[in-house]
């Protein structure tokens, strides 16, 4: 016998599935998993259009000639260590309540 014939003999047959062998159906794990799946999906989809929009600001800015923006409770500056903008919008009377970094 030669040790290729050898080889396949030691190795044991794969066993099939059996029809039938896996997990029932559990409508609570699959209905809950697909409204995930569906609410992940728009998360993503909003993601890509913030990196979209802020890719666009980024650029209006330099084509501005801008590292900063200051107008009517609107405020945008650009972030040099890490090539970001911060925008901050007030209303007119009020205070800045949150300031997010994109």
């Amino acid at each position: 016998m030669t040790k290729a014939k050898k080889e396949k003999k030691l190795a044991p047959p794969k066993q099939r599935r059996l029809p039938g062998a896996e997990d029932p159906a559990i409508e609570e794990l699959e209905s809950l998993a697909e409204k995930y799946a569906k609410l992940r999906d728009k998360r993503q989809a909003i993601g890509k259009q913030e990196v979209e929009l802020k890719n666009d600001l980024l650029v209006a800015m330099h084509r501005n000639k801008k590292t900063s923006y200051d107008h009517n409770g609107v405020s945008i500056v650009i972030v040099n260590e890490e090539e970001s903008v911060k925008v901050r919008i007030t209303k007119a009377g009020e205070e800045a309540e949150t300031e997010e970094e994109l």
